[in-house]
C-alpha cells in the first residue's frame, strides 16, 4: 500500500507542478481542471494511507493471538 500511496504523491507533485505553469502562462482553464486533479489525487492519498492504517491496525490486532509476556 505504500507504493500506491508514493505513486501517488509522484502524480500529484507533477500535477502540481503543471498547474503552477499553467498559472503562469495564464492558462486559466487548465490549471482549474489540474486543481480538480490535484483535489482527487489529495483525497486518494488519504484514503490509500488510512486503509493501510486499518490494515496494519487489523494485523497487529490479530498478532500471535494474545499478548506478549515477558520477565
Amino acid at each position: 500500500i505504500l507504493k500506491e500511496a508514493r505513486d501517488l504523491d509522484k502524480e500529484l507533485r507533477q500535477i502540481t507542478k503543471e498547474k503552477n505553469e499553467a498559472v503562469r502562462g495564464q492558462d486559466f482553464e487548465k490549471a482549474r481542471e489540474l486543481r480538480d486533479r490535484e483535489i482527487e489525487l489529495k483525497a486518494e492519498i488519504t484514503a490509500v494511507t488510512e486503509k493501510g492504517k486499518e490494515k496494519s491496525k487489523t494485523e497487529s490486532e490479530a498478532g500471535s493471538g494474545g499478548p506478549i509476556v515477558t520477565k
